[in-house]
């Protein structure tokens, strides 16, 4: 699409000065805790050295000289994900500033997306990609798409739509695209654009890690369309319902929900993905850092009395100790695995921002910072990153 890409080729427009550079530490507008255990300066110091061990280890580029972030060592046969793609805009946006390639690497990854449509709906991303850059999916997963759309909207605000991609443009057109493809008329995401609205099983399901209601508000912002305040009320609800009816001790959230808008219940195993399907699990690890993200922008007491009933939970669970978080629960609280994870910790670190209890959070941080990269892999290693950006206060809405 002309009409989206190159505008002009001066080189100060496509290197052009990060009006939001990488630190921030913005004050987020609802009531929460910060740690006080790190200085600001060393946290930011932090991240900025993690983000070069990230950028070293993930991003990698295709023989057509397109960005990706590298899943090789995580995934059998699979480059990279559209959910990575997301993921890796989103942070280039954050740390420009910091790192004079972030807009270079950003516009690659944006290259990649747009060189790798999905058959079914083509302003999004096919959501698998394999060796040498090649599709092996071809239909959409959501969360991806609902993440670059956001990361273009920070790069409009970050350097301006009037280089090389008038980036405003192409989110607003994958904003559409979410609503008429990816989400249910009730207003909650589906699991990508291969589910039809007349389907009776899978139009009925969403994805907790899918709920973004800090994306939402941007979207609502740049669209004025209500729908995406709608968004918001409905996962509340779902989430709501699912704690009252399934998880009322822990608060926890399963990977997948069925029958959302008609009585929600955690999926069945092997709903989709996994034996744990309808378990708190590898995509629901990310649902309290979405929830606690949107809460901070907008003070929702709902969102935050969902959040609150996970962090009660957890703090008595282990006594306190962030250590004992492990890598997946029931429902009811019983550990699935006896190993930690830092998708896992670094969740409930963000999730602890809503709470009241500052040796929680401060004791979540020090368990986020201290493994080593080479501890992790892409998926551990790129949400602690995106972690540690909202809890030093580097997340901003555009």
């Amino acid at each position: 699409m002309l009409s989206l890409l190159l505008v002009s080729c001066h080189k100060d427009q496509l290197n052009p000065q990060a009006h939001f550079p990488f630190p921030q530490n913005i004050t987020y507008p609802a009531s929460h805790l910060t740690p006080s255990s790190m200085d600001i300066d060393e946290l930011n110091n932090t991240i900025a050295d993690f983000y070069q061990q990230w950028k070293k280890e993930y991003i990698n580029q295709c023989p057509n000289g397109d960005y990706y972030v590298d899943l090789t060592n995580e995934a059998h046969n699979t480059s990279t994900v559209s959910e990575a793609i997301g993921y890796g805009m989103i942070i280039e946006a954050y740390m420009a500033g910091s790192d004079p390639q972030a807009k270079e690497i950003f516009d690659g990854l944006l290259n990649f997306y747009l060189h790798h449509p999905s058959t079914i709906c083509p302003t999004f991303m096919a959501w698998s990609q394999g060796p040498d850059c090649q599709n092996t999916g071809f239909d959409s997963a959501t969360d991806g798409d609902e993440d670059v759309a956001f990361a273009l909207l920070l790069a409009d605000k970050q350097w301006g739509s009037t280089g090389g991609y008038n980036y405003k443009a192409i989110a607003l057109k994958i904003i559409n695209a979410l609503k008429q493809c990816a989400f249910s008329y009730l207003g909650y995401p589906l699991l990508g654009d291969w589910v039809d609205n007349q389907d009776t099983t899978f139009a009925a399901s969403t994805r907790s890690s899918d709920w973004m209601p800090d994306h939402y508000i941007t979207f609502y912002k740049y669209t004025s369309d209500p729908f995406w305040q709608q968004a918001t009320h409905e996962i509340i609800n779902i989430a709501a319902s699912i704690q009252k009816n399934y998880s009322l001790q822990t608060g926890l959230i399963p990977d997948f929900i069925i029958h959302a808008g008609s009585g929600p219940l955690p999926a069945y195993p092997d709903f989709l993905e996994s034996p744990h399907d309808g378990h708190y699990y590898y995509n629901a690890c990310r649902t309290p850092w979405r929830l606690t993200t949107g809460y901070l922008f907008s003070g929702d007491d709902s969102l935050r009395r969902i959040i609150n009933k996970i962090n009660s939970w957890i703090i008595n669970h282990t006594g306190g100790d962030a250590s004992q978080i492990t890598a997946g629960y029931h429902l009811d609280g019983t550990a699935i695995h006896d190993f930690k994870d830092i998708a896992f910790t670094g969740g409930l670190a963000v999730a602890a921002m809503a709470g009241s209890d500052q040796q929680w959070l401060n004791a979540c941080l020090t368990e986020l910072i201290t493994p080593a990269t080479q501890d992790y892999t892409y998926y551990g290693n790129t949400l602690r990153l995106l972690y540690l950006l909202v809890i030093s206060g580097n997340y901003w809405l555009p």
